[in-house]
């Protein structure tokens, strides 16, 4: 039998009772972390920001308590000084400080990992202490120029016609740089006939450029409007490329323009109304008025405008604005069109069809459906001639929830949707500082009736 020395004996008291002692003193010791999760916030790319993280001994227990603290993983995010271990005494804490400094846009998420040997009933071994954050692209350091179109094709246009487009050029960037530059006229038979001078555009501000296709000769055209600016050298030089074919067509005759051909009432409530329009625009040459007959639709489509509308009533470059009034009596879908017979000179544009399409919503229980045209005095806009800045009297109408301004030859130049505040004050403004002298039409649209209003832009 193999003897056991004293000295072992001794040994082994020592330690059975170290660890005794050892044990004792961590139960019940506390180990706090706060916060519970770090949000690093939003920070723009190649910036930074520091947040911290207080892990307490949060006991009256004489045991210190030991913290190993590792991660975070990803490189976006760092811990100041790195992976360690500490010990904090009772009551006493210690202090991280975490760096977000974000390399790409968008939300990310980490990690810290702290093992301790604290009391593991009051506070779960080990501790996950979640960050996030989410990087912002850096603001612009150039303005940045945007076209809303990067072709225009004028189609067939007849000999000596002349045809107008536009398009619209703004300052998309968040830069407190303007942009200025110069619009370069492309050759003939195109032409820029406004919005291209020299241009000075802050954030967010815009012009509108309308272009001409005028052809002398038969045969097919193309060239490019040039748009410089101070931008950034990838932004520098923009192309807006034009096409347009010229041939030979009865001059005795007009040429006209319709926005739509397809007006969608989406679902509407039984009783309810709601209101679209399309415009019909002499643009030819020709002295000749354009003349126009109407096959008007089914109820419960209705057209209005008909009665203000005679043959030879739209002069060259004029237009008319029609509305057409959609009240679903059953809960169904409907389905009809307008026919317009015109003078133009080409057989596609004598007959237009405009299809209309709709659908009835049934009311829920209890409620009631009540539409109608609203007798509200016409549409206050004030000053009127303006040279841009006005205001819009909504008037009685609740519905209304959206603005267009159209100029005459039908092109849509401003849209906006009327926020909270305008419908509690039943008041609207509007910048068009940047449009053209000349007519515009403003109409206001709403599920109960739509109101339009004619304004003069001087300048």
């Amino acid at each position: 039998m193999k003897r056991i020395s004293c000295s072992s004996i001794v040994l082994f008291l020592v330690f059975f009772a170290t660890a005794q002692n050892s044990i004792a003193q961590h139960a019940g010791v506390k180990v706090t972390v706060t916060p519970r999760f770090v949000n690093a916030g939003q920070v723009q790319i190649t910036k930074y920001v520091e947040k911290t993280v207080i892990i307490k001994n949060d006991s009256t227990s004489p045991a210190p308590v030991h913290v190993e603290i590792s991660g975070p993983s990803s490189t976006q995010y760092a811990l100041i000084g790195g992976p360690r271990t500490v010990l904090i005494a009772p009551g006493q804490r210690d202090t991280l400080v975490v760096r977000y400094t974000p390399t790409t846009v968008g939300q990310l998420f980490d990690s810290l990992i702290m093992i301790h040997d604290g009391d593991t009933s009051l506070l779960k071994n080990p501790i996950k202490e979640y960050i996030f954050g989410s990087g912002l692209a850096a603001p612009d350091t150039f303005p940045k120029p945007a076209v809303s179109v990067s072709s225009i094709n004028f189609r067939n246009v007849p000999i000596g016609i002349k045809v107008e487009r536009s398009f619209i050029l703004k300052n998309i960037s968040d830069s407190v740089h303007t942009l200025v530059g110069m619009i370069a006229a492309p050759g003939l038979p195109f032409a820029i006939d406004s919005g291209g001078a020299p241009y000075s555009l802050d954030s967010g501000k815009s012009q509108i450029v309308y272009v001409s296709f005028t052809p002398s000769t038969v045969g097919s055209f193309s060239d490019s409007i040039l748009v410089q600016s101070n931008a950034d050298s990838a932004l520098r030089l923009i192309k807006v490329r034009l096409f347009g074919t010229g041939f030979i067509a009865d001059t005795n005759h007009v040429s006209i323009k319709l926005l739509t051909r397809e007006l969608n009432f989406g679902a509407i409530d039984t009783g309810k109304i709601d209101s679209l329009t399309f415009i019909l625009t002499n643009v030819s040459d020709s002295n000749i008025k354009l003349a126009a007959q109407f096959q008007t639709p089914r109820a419960p489509f209705t057209l209005r405008g008909v009665s203000l509308f005679t043959r030879d009533s739209i002069a060259q470059n004029d237009s008319m604005v029609f509305t057409v009034i959609f009240r679903p009596t059953m809960p169904i879908a409907y389905t009809d069109s307008v026919v317009v017979l015109t003078n133009a000179y080409d057989t596609a544009n004598q007959r237009v069809v405009i299809h209309l399409n709709g659908v009835g919503k049934r009311v829920a229980t209890g409620a009631v459906a009540a539409g109608f045209l609203h007798n509200d005095p016409p549409t206050r806009v004030f000053p009127n001639p303006s040279k841009g800045l006005v205001q819009i009297d909504l008037g009685k109408d609740e519905s209304i929830r959206q603005i267009v301004v159209v100029d005459v030859r039908g092109n849509v130049i401003f849209l906006k949707f009327l926020d909270q505040t305008e419908r509690a004050l039943r008041s609207a403004s509007l910048d068009l500082t940047s449009a053209p002298a000349g007519v515009y039409f403003i109409e206001l649209l709403g599920t109960a009736a739509m109101q339009v209003a004619r304004l003069n832009v001087l300048r």
